[in-house]
């Protein structure tokens, strides 16, 4: 199955406890979408993974939700950098 993650980069608004600093610049954000996109490819279960515009690309055999579950931890790291939006099923 394929599927496409849209992310995208970290704003103002996205400022809390959690996050209290913001790195806006958008050569860290592409470092960090990167290392995001190389992570989900170093899953066993995924065939390959390609990024571009704010989106990554997965071809693999994991359902939608089985992927979701083992991407958990790698946005958890990029959290102050990257923001997951949406996964959508392409065929």
């Amino acid at each position: 199955m394929k599927y496409v993650i849209t992310v995208r980069p970290l704003t103002e608004n996205d400022l809390s406890r959690d996050c209290p600093y913001g790195n806006f610049d958008l050569d860290d954000y592409e470092f960090h979408l990167k290392s995001l996109a190389s992570d989900i490819e170093n899953l066993d279960e995924v065939n390959s993974v390609s990024d571009s515009n704010n989106q990554i690309c997965v071809d693999t055999a994991l359902s939608k939700q089985e992927l979701l579950e083992k991407m958990k931890p790698f946005f958890s790291r990029e959290f102050c950098y990257v923001r997951y939006v949406s996964i959508e099923s392409r065929a």
